[in-house]
């Protein structure tokens, strides 16, 4: 098996063959071009993703031993994803440090659907 160290170093291959480049690029265009929107290009925004956080994606996927890996567009982003695969009503146990953003939608936002936040504390762990 493959060590971390080599994983983190190779990871990925890159399969550049336009190019022949040795390591992925990093695409900085936020737009792309097409025709129309009944014929959407594979990337049309940078937010949904290009092809530097396509191979970025595959890379955490290898490390992590996943089928897919997942990056985002700002941190508040991914905390919206995770939490989204619960279900309404559900409680929910968050760390007491959590971002303001995060923090914001549990009690503004979340609420709503009956999900409850419950902030993790030694103290809270005892009880």
């Amino acid at each position: 098996m493959t060590q971390l160290n080599t994983k983190l170093v190779h990871g990925v291959p890159v399969t550049d063959n336009a190019t022949g480049a040795v390591n992925p690029p990093i695409y900085n265009s936020s737009t792309y071009a097409f025709e129309s929107v009944e014929s959407m290009p594979r990337w049309d925004y940078a937010r949904s993703g290009n092809p530097t956080r396509d191979f970025l994606e595959r890379q955490i996927a290898q490390l992590e031993h996943g089928v897919r890996g997942f990056a985002f567009a700002s941190g508040l982003a991914a905390i919206h994803a995770v939490l989204s695969i619960f279900a309404p009503g559900e409680r929910i146990v968050v760390g007491s440090n959590i971002y303001g953003g995060t923090y914001s939608l549990f009690n503004e936002h979340f609420n709503r659907w009956g999900s409850s936040a419950t902030r993790w504390t030694r103290r809270t762990c005892a009880s």
